[in-house]
């Protein structure tokens, strides 16, 4: 038995349709077969509720097969479903117009298309295939938070921003999760646009749902999450410039509710700049400095001066007394075999890497991580870093890592760094805005040393931030600073700081 229903989709006149299905009483799975295809799959979001009115079902269509499946396991059940018992009533399907695709096509563009609905599950390439993440409210709860991944405390390699075929990306579960683990990568977090992985493919990986909050007026991660935010389907209907204002200021509140991590994404970069400038920045709790650079090349996006910007953000809050963790991202959507035009580079998980401290390798540790802004950001290198931080009389006063307070009495820091790359860095560090090359030493081919010490002073409030270009200025390194004592932010949100650097460059 199967029902076709039939939909129409007007850019700034319908931009939502329902269709109810009656499942009848025996059924073990739902299979949806759609009529679009690419390019117009960007433009569709579905989403399905059961008969008590929890959301089972959510996903872009993108780049998917044509069929999605709804099973009792998650080797039946497509990424973005919720495997389970398929109760008996009347399940409530939706389909969304897709405003971030949406909006490069011209008004009054009409999308009609057909979903088959067939009354028992598929087997699908896109299925889940490992552990649900989910319980059937959408909460995290079977995501364990203490689950050891790697023993031991180090800096550990990851990415903060990606993108699977739940949204706009185009790799599946499993097959980046090996491309990721090839690169050396021990941990992943999946952000879909304004969508949630329910579980993902069994891997060594440490894989954490996050997701893309996308509106009219910027992109924004969200880690830790512990279930579905309730604003997110006031996120995805928000409409009008004050539709968005009203949607992001109740997520906000919901991540201050949950202990949820806010972090804005490419704040200088293109169509996807972050334009919401009331946001106080006592909300954020990182900032994406550095965003996909094989995307630089695009001679409209200017994405390397995009990323620049952003990372002179980063230094304009931390010398204001702002604690905000610096992250990279490399919002990889492609295949390892396609790169952006321009690009001679593949756009790949990884790159940036973001290295995080932590103790041992846990979900738990992640966010933990975060907070402290035990952090930094490489790209085409690895870095070793031993600090010592000494008082008056010469005493060692514990270890340092980046992102770290400096002890009250420490006059100052000793420090040496080792760089594993290709080509000699040009190495610096800031100090309240001042810059200090570092002379650099080559220990052998592909190792690079630079060591100093840098003296404190009595000032109420300093911040000393590390990082390193090549030769020609490219991106190489950036650590969150560490900081000596404390500074009450004059500037408060997001405007303030945008204005203040915009007067500044």
């Amino acid at each position: 038995m199967q029902n076709v229903y039939s939909f129409q989709l007007i850019k700034d006149k319908t931009i939502k349709e329902t269709a109810t299905i009656l499942v009848p009483e025996g059924t073990s799975g739902l299979s949806l077969a759609y009529s679009l295809t690419t390019p117009l799959t960007m433009l569709v979001l579905v989403m399905l509720e059961d008969p008590e009115g929890c959301l089972r079902f959510q996903k872009q269509l993108g780049h998917s097969q044509s069929i999605i499946s709804i099973g009792e396991t998650s080797q039946l059940t497509t990424i973005g479903g919720i495997p389970g018992q398929i109760n008996a009533g009347n399940w409530k399907l939706t389909v969304i117009f897709n405003h971030e695709y949406g909006k490069y096509l011209e008004d009054g563009k009409v999308i009609d298309f057909t979903i088959r609905v067939d009354f028992e599950s598929s087997a699908v390439p896109e299925a889940i295939q490992g552990p649900v993440w989910v319980d059937q409210q959408f909460n995290y709860s079977l995501l364990d938070q203490n689950k050891v991944y790697q023993h031991g405390g180090k800096w550990y390699k990851g990415d903060l921003h990606t993108h699977t075929q739940l949204s706009d990306g185009k790799e599946l579960p499993q097959s980046v999760s090996d491309r990721a683990i090839a690169d050396g990568l021990e941990f992943y977090v999946a952000t879909e646009h304004n969508l949630l992985h329910t579980g993902w493919a069994d891997t060594s990986l440490m894989v954490l749902p996050g997701i893309e909050v996308t509106t009219g007026r910027g992109h924004a991660n969200i880690f830790g999450l512990t279930k579905r935010p309730m604003t997110l389907n006031e996120i995805i209907m928000a409409h009008s410039q004050e539709e968005i204002t009203r949607s992001i200021e109740a997520l906000l509140q919901e991540c201050h509710e949950n202990d949820w991590l806010f972090s804005i994404n490419h704040p200088f970069l293109y169509l996807w700049k972050w334009l919401y400038d009331d946001i106080a920045l006592e909300n954020l709790s990182c900032l994406e400095i550095i965003n996909d650079p094989t995307y630089e090349t695009d001679p409209d996006a200017d994405g390397r001066k995009a990323n620049e910007m952003a990372v002179a953000l980063s230094d304009l809050l931390w010398s204001q007394g702002y604690r905000i963790c610096a992250v990279g991202g490399s919002d990889s959507h492609m295949l390892q075999t396609e790169s952006y035009p321009n690009s001679d580079l593949p756009s790949s998980p990884g790159d940036p890497a973001t290295w995080l401290y932590m103790d041992s390798l846990t979900p738990a540790n992640f966010k933990k991580a975060l907070k402290q802004c035990r952090s930094q950001v490489t790209r085409f290198c690895q870095v070793e870093t031993i600090f010592h931080q000494k008082d008056m009389a010469g005493k060692d006063l514990g270890p340092l890592f980046y992102g770290d307070c400096i002890d009250d009495t420490c006059t100052n820091i000793t420090f040496e760094l080792l760089f594993r790359m290709d080509h000699d860095p040009l190495v610096f560090y800031i100090i309240n805005t001042e810059k200090v090359i570092l002379a650099t030493e080559q220990i052998h081919l592909g190792l690079y040393r630079v060591n100093g010490t840098i003296d404190l002073n009595s000032d109420e409030y300093q911040w000393i931030r590390f990082g390193a270009t090549t030769s020609e200025g490219d991106f190489r390194f950036y650590a969150n600073p560490i900081t000596k004592g404390h500074r009450n932010p004059e500037l408060r949100t997001f405007g303030e700081v945008r204005r203040t650097l915009e007067g500044e460059l």
